[in-house]
């Protein structure tokens, strides 16, 4: 990991892969005829969540000891921004979505806001990762303002899976945003213990990068070889894919820094466009995919067509972020307004 204060530009390979598999995924959940094993890509929302708790602590581990209100006040205005960004979001697909928009109005206040805050009814909402990512970013403020030690983020994590597999085994309160927020806590802690096992000469020392590198592409590879004998019928279990999503993540992120893929043109364009402008990525692919589907219609592509289509998205996607970045670096205006929503 590197300094906390300055931006890891290995954090954005990470991310930059979770948009591309994002994408991929979006296209094929609307467009694939047969449809697919949704185990095989459940970790692109594992890994959103989780990767927002590592960043949220390993970029604020130390500023909120230094300069806590500061910190405090600025993770807060995050988590609110992100809430108020899925409820607009929200408000124009209702508009466009007239027979969703007469199911939420039937919902009764306590019913709304049960179906924001915990999943309670899945798919009435879109862009519903965004609420798990904004309790996540409060919470983490709360552990890492009480926790210092490995021993207490190590415990932390251990009840979060634990908690994780209670509810799901045993139906438990089982909604998305319960299971989503527990898996965020998970990377809050994996983030810290990052950060304090950046700062131990010792164990850097013990454990080399190349010897964490070879075990996390080992633990990939049996994941996939794990993946490929799901059935298809086999509902998906969040503290089955938590585990082996924060490997393939770390995995990427070890292989960027190992192989300095920043320094390359193409992972560098990826990191400029789909990392520096993720939040706006995630939006803009989601309104264009649905428009595609609203002039369209629900089209059925093989396997070649649906990974065109993925490609075009893409493009299209990359583009945007590629005007987004030239505008706000000309006008001052556009770039205090694009901070001011989107960051």
């Amino acid at each position: 990991m590197k300094n906390h204060q300055s931006r890891d530009e290995h954090y954005d390979t990470a991310k930059s892969f979770l948009v591309i598999a994002m994408i991929v995924r979006h296209v094929f959940d609307n467009l694939y005829q047969p449809g697919y094993n949704p185990n095989y890509s459940i970790f692109v929302l594992i890994g959103f969540v989780f990767l927002a708790g590592v960043t949220v602590s390993a970029v604020n581990y130390q500023r909120i000891v230094h300069s806590r209100p500061e910190t405090i006040r600025r993770l807060l205005k995050r988590s609110l921004k992100l809430l108020f960004i899925f409820g607009l979001c929200n408000l124009t697909i209702l508009s466009v979505f007239k027979n969703r928009a007469e199911y939420v109005l039937n919902l009764n206040p306590w019913e709304l806001m049960w179906a924001i805050l915990l999943g309670t009814h899945k798919h009435v909402f879109g862009f519903d990762v965004l609420v798990p990512i904004a309790v996540t970013i409060g919470l983490s403020l709360v552990i890492m303002a009480y926790g210092r030690t490995v021993r207490f983020y190590a415990a932390l994590a251990v009840l979060s899976l634990t908690t994780l597999f209670i509810f799901q085994s045993y139906r438990i309160l089982d909604y998305y945003g319960i299971m989503l927020v527990l898996v965020g806590i998970f990377g809050c802690c994996t983030g810290s213990i990052a950060v304090l096992f950046e700062e131990n000469a010792f164990l850097k020392q013990r454990l080399s990068a190349s010897r964490l590198l070879y075990g996390l592409v080992l633990g990939v590879m049996f994941y996939l070889l794990y993946l490929v004998s799901l059935s298809k019928s086999l509902p998906v279990r969040f503290y089955i894919h938590v585990i082996p999503t924060a490997v393939l993540l770390f995995a990427v992120y070890m292989l960027s820094y190992s192989l300095s893929l920043n320094k390359m043109t193409v992972f560098r364009v990826f990191n400029q466009t789909l990392a520096r402008y993720m939040l706006f990525a995630y939006l803009f692919h989601i309104f264009v995919n649905t428009f595609f589907i609203r002039i369209l219609g629900k089209q059925h592509l093989n396997v070649v067509n649906s990974m065109l289509m993925a490609m075009a998205l893409l493009l299209i996607t990359m583009a945007a972020c590629k005007v987004v970045d030239l505008f706000t670096s000309k006008s001052i205006i556009l770039k205090r307004t694009y901070s001011l929503v989107f960051k």
